[in-house]
């Protein structure tokens, strides 16, 4: 009988030695599952920042782009200007040289209306000098009338020349004044021209070096983003890939556990069974052990099923 006792408190030690250990185990997978649930919560939220700058990125790209568009409406726009400025340009060039060649025109009217001038006072003069020196028979006056007639006609056309003169001279004047103003304007368009195509130069070239910049970062930070998430990809693959097989061993260990823990229930009923029998059988002298021995047991029975 005592060593029926002894195997039976001997088996009873081992059954809570194993629940014991499978306990612990089951406790340190549970840590295990902790660990990776906080590992995959981590690796979500390292994922939901990536998405977010890849969201700032490409808010970024949308507002590169709109000043792209921009700078090139700008440039259009002084290269319009400057077409503009170009056809008024060519404009006054053509009404400068229309006003040139019309003062060539009156200047050479001028000269000739001047030699027809000094020709007609030559004439006049030789006219009043023959007329001085010839007499005065009755049958020459009726040619010396119209000598007068024709002086008179000559000086009448002399003072018109004159008059047609001066106009020409205020003419040529204002003409000057105008030719002057044109080619004053002409300047102003020249300088306005130089300073439109310096300008667009500088709009060009700070727009090139803007789109070469944007693009060069948009270039870096595809390619930091490829990586990212190719080793975010590998590392969620091999995570999940560990999670899973950290599943199916915790998930092995648990049946292997439950079925433990089973077994050892089925002995601590055989081993139950056993010493009733014995009790039955056989009276025991030492009541102080027997209480020992139910209390151990009964305490056995009651960390069993909470395991």
């Amino acid at each position: 009988m005592m060593q029926a006792e002894m195997e039976l408190m001997e088996s009873i030690k081992l059954n809570e030695r194993n629940v014991a250990t499978v306990n612990a185990r089951i406790k340190h997978f549970k840590e295990l599952v902790a660990q990776e649930r906080a590992r995959y919560k981590a690796l979500k939220g390292a994922l939901a920042e990536d998405a977010n700058e890849l969201q700032n990125l490409e808010e970024k790209q949308v507002v590169a782009e709109a000043k792209h568009r921009q700078f090139q409406d700008a440039v259009a726009q002084r290269e319009s200007e400057v077409q503009v400025l170009r056809s008024r340009f060519q404009q006054q060039r053509a009404a400068m040289l229309s006003l040139r060649h019309q003062i060539m025109e009156s200047t050479a009217q001028l000269q000739k209306l001047s030699q027809s001038k000094e020709v007609v006072e030559m004439e006049t003069h030789k006219l009043g000098a023959a007329l001085g020196e010839c007499a005065e028979p009755t049958e020459q006056r009726t040619s010396r009338q119209k000598l007068r007639a024709k002086i008179r006609y000559t000086q009448q056309f002399i003072a018109q020349m004159e008059e047609e003169t001066s106009q020409l001279v205020e003419k040529r004047t204002t003409l000057e004044a105008e030719v002057l103003k044109c080619e004053q304007e002409a300047h102003k368009l020249r300088e306005s021209i130089f300073y439109k195509e310096k300008e667009t130069e500088v709009l060009f070239s700070r727009l090139r070096e803007d789109t070469l910049r944007v693009a060069r970062e948009n270039g870096k930070l595809e390619g930091k983003l490829k990586a990212k998430r190719r080793k975010f990809r590998l590392k969620t693959k091999n995570e999940i890939s560990s999670l899973k097989r950290r599943i199916s061993f915790i998930t092995s260990e648990l049946e292997r556990g439950q079925m433990t823990n089973e077994d050892a229930l089925s002995v601590i009923d055989a081993l139950s069974a056993k010493r009733e029998a014995l009790e039955g059988r056989y009276a025991c002298p030492n009541l102080s052990y027997a209480r020992f021995v139910l209390t151990v047991h009964a305490t056995y029975l009651g960390q069993a099923p909470r395991a």
